[in-house]
This record gives C-alpha cells, sequence and structure tokens, in this order.
C-alpha cells in the first residue's frame, strides 16, 4: 500500500484514513516492545516546563485530533516520534487551523497542551505493549474507539471483555475523566485505571521524566477486572 505524500491541513482525511485500521496496521509493524520504548524516552529531552494554561484552549477549543496525528505519524514515518517530531508533524499538517484559531494569544498555552498530550500518548503506547507482553490478555485498539467511545484499549481476560481508561491519577484528571461521554456499550464494562504516580514506573530523560505504568499495575488490572 502507498501512502502517498503527506495530509496538509485535513484532519478530517486523516481521521478517516485511520479510524477503522487497528493497531496491527500501524502500531504493531514498527516491532517495538516496552523495553524498547523506554529506551527511546531515555535517549530524549522530554521538556515539560511550559505549563501554560487557558480555559479556552482546555476546554473551547476544539483542535485537529492529537491522537489520530501521533498515530499518523507511526503510520506515515515507520517510527515514533520524539517530543519535537511530535509537535513539528502536529504543527506542519494543521497550521492553517493553527494560524486562524491559535494564534500569538494561546500559543504558549497550545504548545503546553500538546506537551501534556504528548507525555499522555507515550504512557499509553507503553501500557499497550506492557499488556501485549503479559500474555494473558486479547488487546484491541482502534483510533475510532478511542475518539468515539473514549476507551483507551479494549482488552479480554479469561473471557471478560473490558474498556480501559488510561490516566494520572490527579484530580484534575478525575474531573475531565468524569466529563467524558462513553459510549461504549453497557454490555462492556468499562475500567477507570488511574496511574498512581507515586508507585509509576519513572522513566528519566536528559531533562524531565515520563511516568509510566509498570508490570504490577498490570496485575492489578487482573485483579480489578476479576472483581
Amino acid at each position: 500500500m502507498t501512502k502517498g505524500p503527506l495530509i496538509l491541513n485535513d484532519h478530517k482525511k486523516v481521521y478517516q484514513l485511520l479510524k477503522d485500521l487497528d493497531a496491527r496496521e500501524y502500531i504493531d509493524p514498527l516491532h517495538l516492545n516496552s523495553c524498547d520504548i523506554e529506551t527511546f524516552c531515555e535517549k530524549m529531552k522530554l521538556d515539560m516546563s511550559n505549563r501554560e494554561k487557558h480555559e479556552t484552549i482546555e476546554r473551547k477549543k476544539n483542535p485537529p485530533l492529537m491522537a489520530a496525528y501521533f498515530y499518523y505519524y507511526l503510520y506515515y514515518y515507520k517510527k515514533l516520534p520524539t517530543q519535537k517530531e511530535f509537535k513539528t508533524h502536529y504543527r506542519r499538517c494543521n497550521s492553517t487551523w493553527i494560524y486562524h484559531h491559535i494564534g500569538k494569544v494561546y500559543y504558549k498555552a497550545f504548545e503546553a497542551r500538546l506537551d501534556r498530550f504528548y507525555a499522555s500518548i507515550m504512557r499509553d503506547l507503553h501500557f499497550y505493549h506492557l499488556a501485549k507482553e503479559e500474555g494473558d490478555f486479547e488487546i484491541a485498539f482502534t483510533l475510532q474507539q478511542d475518539i468515539e467511545e473514549k476507551i483507551d484499549l479494549l482488552v479480554t481476560f479469561k473471557g471478560q471483555k473490558c474498556g480501559i481508561q488510561l490516566r494520572v491519577g490527579t484530580e484534575d484528571s478525575a474531573n475531565y475523566a468524569a466529563m467524558k461521554d462513553v459510549h461504549i456499550k453497557k454490555e462492556t464494562p468499562l475500567v477507570d485505571f488511574p496511574l498512581n504516580l507515586r508507585k509509576a514506573l519513572v522513566i528519566p530523560t536528559e531533562k524531565d521524566s515520563f511516568f509510566f505504568y509498570g508490570k504490577s499495575d498490570i496485575q492489578h488490572l487482573k485483579k480489578k477486572i476479576a472483581t
């Protein structure tokens, strides 16, 4: 399959391209495991120093889907992006939207949102591999289920299918999760699975650190599904 030229300033086309593909078509072909992701992150210079927030950026603006462009990067370039590479890719692909909706007024707050998203999506990607490596789960992921059903991962454990919501265990995260409109089928239980930052797997980089789920969290998830 030829991928064609990079899609610019057409977020709907990017979403339509990816929404029905599953992880086997753009995550698994990278042939990574959880240790590979940890090593990749350790060699990076993660910069989370921009803590600017603005209500307009956090709640009122509706930017082109960041998750779509992260997975579009994987699909197009067949590799993981660094923080800098992801942000450059996102800005390049959405330059027109950013010019008209962000400008100079909200730019710093928007950049901070991209930074937080990147740290979050790398955590989720690491968890995806960690769960696969456990061997006891059947794992399913599509962009459509993530965006339209607000489910980060579908797992089946001992015949029990669950939608998993991954997030950091903070008050802000809990409030945001409570506001999500979850459309998952009622017969499929939803497991809210916040990361305890005090017990997180800390991956240091040249500057700031990533906070990931660890193997003990996988065992905790099994118990949570079983009950």
